[in-house]
């Protein structure tokens, strides 16, 4: 679990450790948290799964394929 902040702030890095093709999970963020976490993450990148509950959410992205980070 890392904070929203801290995806945010790391985004670029973790989509360039995603192999192209692979899924990034996160989870642990707030709900407040969820647009802008999204926003960091998904250049590059597309929303492919995600839950909540009592607050907290998981989100699921796949790396585009022959995408550069």
């Amino acid at each position: 679990n890392l904070t929203g902040a801290l995806l945010i702030q790391s985004a670029d890095r973790l989509r360039e450790v995603v192999a192209p093709g692979g899924t990034l999970i996160v989870s642990g963020l707030l709900a407040h948290e969820r647009e802008d976490v999204i926003a960091a993450l998904t250049p590059g990148a597309s929303l492919c799964w995600e839950d909540s509950e009592d607050g907290w959410v998981g989100i699921a992205f796949n790396r585009h394929a022959g995408s550069a980070v």
